[in-house]
């Protein structure tokens, strides 16, 4: 725990210290100085100091890679939640690195934390929506095999299911309904996507087309639905759906 208190600290200033570069190059100030200038203060440290030439020159090649700062930043957040313990700050900035394509990972220096721009070009907005259909796809996979334990952990905790008959669950009873055999899932079509991006929350509209078995009748559910997407932990969970039923077409 120590350590990871220790490498969380790490990864933490280096995001801080990201912010403050930016106001820095807002104003048009050398990048140098302001490090050197921090390396003789207070906040000086020997990894800041260590990282300053890299920093300063916009140099990402890995000697400690942002695939340790990812494992550290998991541990630590997993650590947390196991005993209820607020990490608002490492919460966002492992957010920040689930935006970072995989391949870029191991191939940058943490020290990219202190360039927002930097890191925000490892990923972009691409990248988090194929995270998203990913976990979508996900999602419905797992509604169709019965496997509920990788459901769950799709689904945020504050979920709110709004079905297309306006009955409303929550995630216990979501999960509850569909542990109790009343729904069964046959196949799943979603058609038509869009995604919206917002700081840690993504809203998708679409198409599906569900095949399921409800209370013992065979149904075809079509449905114009709308979902929000939370970024938490360096994944993507489901925060609510809601879905309306498209009018039959005319004969």
């Amino acid at each position: 725990v120590v350590k990871l208190v220790v490498n969380t600290v790490l990864y933490l200033g280096t995001a801080v210290l990201g912010e403050a570069l930016g106001i820095a190059d807002a104003a048009g100030v050398d990048r140098q100085a302001v490090l050197r200038a921090l390396g003789s203060s207070v906040v000086g440290s020997d990894h800041f100091r260590g990282k300053a030439d890299k920093i300063a020159a916009r140099d990402w090649s890995p000697v400690g890679a942002l695939t340790l700062a990812v494992k550290d930043l998991d541990m630590a957040l997993a650590t947390a939640g196991e005993r209820a313990a607020a990490m608002p700050l490492a919460q966002q900035v492992r957010a920040q690195l689930a935006g970072v394509e995989e391949q870029a990972l191991p191939a940058t220096d943490i020290a990219v934390l202190a360039d927002i721009p930097a890191l925000a070009q490892l990923g972009g907005p691409e990248a988090a929506r194929r995270r998203i259909l990913a976990a979508d796809d996900a999602r419905y996979a797992a509604m169709l095999a019965g496997d509920l334990d990788t459901l769950a952990d799709l689904l945020a905790d504050e979920l709110m299911y709004c079905h297309s008959t306006a009955d409303v669950e929550t995630r216990p009873q979501y999960l509850a309904s569909l542990a109790s055999g009343r729904v069964k899932y046959r196949s799943a079509r979603r058609m038509g996507e869009a995604i919206h991006l917002l700081p840690g929350l993504a809203l998708m509209t679409g198409l599906s087309v569900v095949q399921a078995e409800v209370g013992g009748i065979e149904r075809e559910l079509r449905n114009r639905f709308t979902t929000t997407w939370i970024q938490r932990g360096g994944r993507w969970q489901l925060l609510s759906w809601a879905s309306t039923p498209l009018k039959p077409a005319q004969p």
